[in-house]
């Protein structure tokens, strides 16, 4: 058998099956070591070689290519070899980018869920308080009025909306104790 592709290349293009198992034969296991060398892995090595050779069986057609078998089997194993270690670094970078994207995506989730339920757990604190603590809290908080503008629309003394306003903190601050390291900003 001459060692060429051109001839080899003739004789495959007329089917030449028994001369294409001797290749296979003669090569896959040498092909399959060099591959290793590069992937550190077996079962991707043979993968890698068994490509090249059904690259080749398909593509006897159009094979004119002028230097040797052995040449031209291991630059072609070399090759893919290196293209699939590309394949993967570019597919891990794409795993990780996209779990970093998730976990991001979640960890809003969660924050967006815990703050509604936070906010859920803080309304239904400050709907029972007693009326005019929850007014008088409601005004200083939602309103930002000072005590002194809350006791001119309420008609009532500055040192009352004081008082109200310590004992809603103070009853606030109990009910959401347990919550309390999530809401200090709040208060």
């Amino acid at each position: 058998m001459k060692d060429t592709l051109n001839h080899f290349g003739k004789e495959l293009q007329h089917g030449n099956r028994k001369l294409f198992n001797q290749l296979f034969t003669d090569y896959y296991v040498n092909l399959c070591r060099f591959s290793y060398t590069y992937l550190r892995d077996n079962d991707t090595a043979e993968e890698i070689v068994q490509e090249v050779f059904i690259n080749l069986w398909e593509q006897r057609d159009s094979i004119d290519i002028n230097t040797s078998v052995r040449s031209f089997l291991y630059t072609s194993v070399k090759n893919r070899s290196l293209n699939y270690i590309r394949n993967q670094k570019t597919r891990i970078r794409h795993e990780d980018e996209f779990a970093r994207e998730q976990t991001s995506k979640v960890g809003h989730i969660i924050n967006f869920c815990e703050r509604e339920e936070l906010n859920h757990i803080i309304d239904q604190a400050i709907i029972e308080l007693p009326e005019q603590c929850r007014t008088i809290f409601e005004m200083s908080r939602n309103q930002n009025l000072t005590y002194k503008e809350i006791a001119q629309q309420l008609n009532i003394m500055p040192k009352t909306v004081e008082n109200q306003m310590g004992i809603a903190l103070k009853k606030l601050r109990s009910k959401l104790s347990p919550y309390l390291t999530s809401i200090v900003t709040f208060f």
